[in-house]
Order: structure tokens, then sequence, then C-alpha cells
């Protein structure tokens, strides 16, 4: 059960989400995954309730895992499919690549089937020991049919797209899902991108470590509304220094450009971390100079002005914790 309020020119707009979400293990390496949920409008535009099933399986093999599901949402004017199939797979001991890809479509009262499809493939490289950690990503997007006329106006009351729906997170085979995420709701987008993230890590000892980001993406042209293609860049540079056990202390510069502007925006900032629990750090911060671009979503925590954040490491071995909190186990 979750709850959500936004605040816009119309006034503010609460929804209500439940759901219930199962795994039924085949067998040590297979699973299948059904879920149900309910989206309600209680104050504000309704026109994005609706009702999702979705069914599904994954497959895991030593410590890769391949999943697929589909999903059926039942909205108040029209219907939606998504099929989406991911996979992580362990190259060799330090390296990982991981893949997945997602396809929306909406089905109209009265239009042409409109759909969109997003997907990224990626590669990381995390050895057990030594100073330098690597990740490569690359997004992409892809629309189809015509959701906006000339004037921008979206037929069919297409308005609100859930773009992350049922989650199917990653998971030890046979363990409860993670719960659902209805956060994020936006116009379907037709405008083709791409996008490519590179990260380093770097760590001179146990106490100093230099994090770097470079970010471009590509938006393409959109005809019905006239928006041009667009070129963005992010760069950025992130410094910590362990100054006890429990309490670090980091600094940060970014530099966001647009080639069409012709502009760029600078951001500094400075924070202080707090180890509360383990792997959980509580960072407040102050960014001296700050920018607003939701093209990222490192955006959120960008803006010029104090900051809190929280910060959790997971990896492969946090998860297979999870299967503690089974409710089937005594």
């Amino acid at each position: 059960m979750g709850y959500t309020i936004e605040g816009g020119g119309a006034g503010t707009t609460m929804r209500a989400s439940s759901g219930i979400e199962t795994v039924l293990p085949l067998n040590p390496t297979t699973s299948l995954l059904a879920s149900a949920a309910v989206v309600d409008t209680t104050a504000g535009d309704n026109s994005a309730d609706f009702v999702a099933v979705a069914g599904g399986c994954e497959y895991r093999a030593g410590s890769s895992l391949v999943a697929a599901r589909y999903e059926l949402n039942f909205g108040t004017s029209e219907i939606r499919h998504l099929i989406a199939a991911s996979g992580v797979f362990r190259a060799a001991p330090p390296w990982t690549v991981f893949v997945r890809e997602r396809v929306f479509l909406s089905d109209a009262d009265g239009h042409a089937l409109i759909s969109r499809g997003e997907g990224l493939v990626g590669v990381a490289y995390r050895p057990l020991s030594g100073p330098v950690h690597f990740l490569m990503r690359v997004d992409h997007t892809r629309g189809g049919g015509s959701v906006a006329t000339a004037g921008g106006v979206t037929p069919g009351g297409v308005a609100a797209e859930p773009q992350a729906s049922i989650g199917t997170p990653a998971r030890q085979p046979g363990t409860p899902g993670l719960g659902l995420d209805y956060a994020r709701y936006g116009p379907m987008a037709t405008r083709d991108a791409v996008a490519i993230n590179l990260a380093a890590g770097f760590r001179f000892d146990g106490r100093n470590r230099l994090g770097s980001t470079l970010v471009w993406r590509r938006v393409g042209d959109e005809v019905a509304t006239g928006i041009g293609t667009t070129d963005t860049w992010l760069a950025s540079l992130h410094y910590t220094a362990q100054l006890h056990d429990r309490w670090a202390l980091g600094a940060s510069a970014r530099r966001f450009a647009q080639r069409d502007t012709r502009t760029a925006s600078y951001g500094q900032g400075i924070e202080l971390s707090y180890l509360a629990i383990k792997n959980l750090w509580v960072t407040g911060g102050y960014n001296v100079t700050g920018f607003i671009d939701r093209t990222f979503p490192a955006a959120e925590s960008t803006a010029q002005g104090p900051f809190v954040s929280l910060r959790f490491k997971f990896d492969e071995l946090s998860l297979a914790s999870l299967k503690d909190v089974r409710l089937d186990r005594p």
C-alpha cells in the first residue's frame, strides 16, 4: 500500500496504490511470478487510475539471472500492455553484463496504437580488491504512433504513463518481491533518445576516494510539437575523505552543458555523512551553486541550497540475506 501527493497548476492530486505480488518456485533455478495492483485517485484527476495484472518467470543459472514478464493495465479510457525482459550475466569474476528491454503499448479508445520501447545494456568492472571500479551503460528510448497534435493535445486521454509500474527486482529465486512502484507519471514519450553513461571510482587508500561521472544524452526531434534535436552533457567529480569510522566529509563539482542553446551550468557543494547502520549513510550538505535539469536523475540533489539524502550500499550478497525474512519459513 502506498500514497502519493502531487501539486500542480490544476491543484493537488492524491493517489493510493495497493497490490500483491507472489513468487512460486518450480525448482531451484526456475520461478513463476504473479501480481495484481490497483491505483485509485482520491483527489484530483482520475484519468491515470488503472487495474493491473501481471505474470512472468525467472531463471537463474549460477550467478546469472534471466527474467521475463507481461503486464496488462485496464485504464479508464485505454488498455495498456507492458512486455519486459532482463538479464544479468557474470562474464568473469570482476565483470558483469546486464541488459533490459521494455515495450509499452497503449490502445486508447478510438485511436491508433501507441508504442514506446525502452532499453539499456551495460557492463560493470568490480574486482574484489583493487583501486578502480568502472561502469558503462547505454540507454535508449524509441516511440511510435501519434500521441500529440500540432497543438500539443494528447488524444484518447493518454496523458499519464506509469513509467515504472509493477517492478520485477533482482532476487534470489523463490524469495518475496520488493514491492510496487507507482511514483512517476509523465507523458507517453515519442521522442527517440539515446544516452551513454560512464562512471569510475578510484580508491587512493582506505580513507580517500574519488568518483567521476560523464553522461551524454541525445533526444531526437518531434515534428508534431516542433521540438528539435538536443544534445546535453553532464560531468561530475565527487571526493570523499573518511574522518572516522562513522563520519566522512565530501565535496563535489559538476558541469552541465547543452549544445543547441550553447549554455553551461556549474555546481559545487560540500557534505557531511554519518554511517547510521551497516551500509546505510545519512548525508547532509549544501550546494554553493547548483542547477536543475530533469533529464538526469542526479538533478534531484544538484539544486542550489541545503540537501539531505540517504545512501545504501548493496550487492548480490546483501540481496541474498533477504531470504532470512521470508514469512513461509519457521
